[in-house]
């Protein structure tokens, strides 16, 4: 039995298949949410407003533009390509992470601040 090379390509879309029934969760989820709710609260005022609000436009507008180009990136990118991006935001994710739990953990107990100076 021979494979092509559509066939092999078929097998790695397959083999990474996710389900998610909407990006909206994804993309405004309770993270998003809470960040701009945390800002806001953090940062009053109306030019802290404005730019919060300039900021999420230009979020929306890019997120727009990916979701419309979404095809032809693929095709531009490729399969690895698409790989490599995908570890890379991982990898951004993972550290903002440790750096929201870290200042959570000294806001919690700010003895540790004074343990790692």
């Amino acid at each position: 039995m021979s494979h092509t090379a559509d066939d092999q390509k078929q097998v790695k879309k397959k083999s990474s298949i996710a389900v998610v029934p909407l990006a909206i969760p994804i993309i405004a989820g309770p993270g998003a949410i809470s960040t701009t709710i945390v800002f806001n609260t953090n940062f009053p005022g109306v030019t802290n407003t404005l730019i919060m609000t300039v900021c999420s436009l230009l979020v929306a507008i890019t997120i727009g533009a990916c979701l419309f180009f979404a095809t032809r990136l693929e095709k531009l990118l490729g399969y690895t390509g698409i790989n490599i991006m995908g570890r890379i935001g991982g990898l951004i994710l993972a550290a903002i992470a440790v750096e929201t739990m870290s200042k959570g953990l000294v806001a919690l107990f700010p003895g540790l601040l004074g343990a790692f100076h």
